[in-house]
């Protein structure tokens, strides 16, 4: 809650508002429509293509083992192939063609992927990332900040 009028949920939703209010340099900006288009169809395809595959795989790989229950192969298996189908089809041709997800600016899009990426590494699926030139070089990788993502456990899985 933002105040006795607004109420607001969904972490994206959450991130756009606020990087609007205090006027933080991760959106388009100005009257650039392109720049705009490029940035909701990343988020689209962020939300749909990575975020998707690899949340199943936290949930089946992380979330379950402190549930006590083992994870389910065939949906982890599924949800690598869609991930790497992803990062092979879009995310390494994006990259070879700007230095970011949404364009040549370092924008919120990339941070969304930040979280699933670092549960990827600490999941043993570093690897999915790390073996793509482009999505390994990504300019996002080399932000100072990304330090502990690459520090994380094992980056390689033995499903």
């Amino acid at each position: 809650m933002f105040s006795d009028r607004f109420t607001l949920y969904e972490s994206r939703a959450i991130c756009k508002y606020l990087a609007s209010k205090y006027s933080l340099p991760l959106l388009p900006q100005g009257p650039d429509a392109e720049a705009a288009a490029l940035f909701d169809q990343a988020q689209s395809e962020e939300m749909l293509y990575f975020a998707d595959p690899a949340g199943k795989i936290a949930f089946e790989k992380f979330v379950k083992k402190f549930m006590g229950l083992p994870a389910d192969k065939a949906v982890v298996l599924g949800a690598l192939r869609s991930l790497e189908a992803f990062f092979d089809v879009h995310a390494e041709r994006v990259l070879q063609q700007r230095d970011y997800m949404a364009g040549n600016d370092f924008t919120l899009i990339d941070i969304y992927y930040i979280p699933l990426i670092q549960r990827l590494f600490a999941c043993g699926y570093g690897d999915v990332i790390l073996r793509r030139k482009a999505v390994a070089a990504n300019q996002c990788s080399a932000r100072s900040d990304m330090d502990s993502v690459k520090t994380s456990p094992s980056g390689s899985h033995s499903d």
